[in-house]
């Protein structure tokens, strides 16, 4: 993708933060960086699920932000050797030649989708999130990081509280982020 960006004209900043967005009445035309650097021209803001940062900058600015749908998760470590031991149904696991067994689940309750999503089999956690308060990087060797979801629609007042704006609608999210991570790591939570 950045290769393909840099073909096409365009520029790809790594350890690069965007500071504030350069507004010409109701178009934007650039942005100024954290080291005072300014580039002006068309601007794509791909952002993530985490930038909630950006999207209140946008909100601040005057920028109409639309709700969508999201989906409220906690993180679940299980040994491996439980997993290996229930998918392989095996009690002495998976043995030398079978690979890390894995699992997943989806269902409805009460009309929302719940599902699992991210069966790590080891390598890196990397925290992708702008308030450090949402990082959860402490993580056991012998465990295998999973994360369950909970669907919440754009329009389901319950799940933003009652708030149907945007910002409202983030803001809501991350008060329930915290203290389910506070719940479910103890330590392991930087705050």
């Amino acid at each position: 993708m950045r290769n393909r960006i840099i073909e096409s004209g365009g520029e790809v900043h790594f350890e690069t933060r965007m500071e504030r967005l350069i507004i010409d009445g109701d178009e934007v035309c650039g942005i100024v960086t954290a080291d005072g650097r300014e580039f002006t021209g068309p601007v794509i803001l791909a952002t993530g699920h985490s930038a909630r940062d950006v999207y209140y900058m946008l909100h601040e600015n005057g920028v109409e932000l639309e709700s969508k749908g999201i989906a409220v998760g906690v993180r679940l470590e299980h040994p491996q050797q439980l997993i290996d031991s229930i998918q392989y149904h095996n009690p002495e696991g998976r043995g030398k030649y079978l690979p890390a067994a894995e699992y997943s689940f989806v269902t409805q309750v009460k009309g929302r989708g719940v599902y699992s999503f991210c069966m790590c089999p080891g390598g890196f956690i990397v925290p992708a999130m702008t308030d450090a308060a949402q990082s959860v990087v402490k993580r056991h060797v012998a465990q295998r990081p999973h994360v369950a979801l909970c669907q919440f629609g754009a329009g389901d007042r319950s799940a933003a509280g009652g708030f149907r704006t945007p910002a409202r609608r983030m803001g809501r999210a991350g008060r329930v982020e915290i203290p389910a991570a506070v719940r479910g790591a103890g330590a392991a939570v930087r705050r």
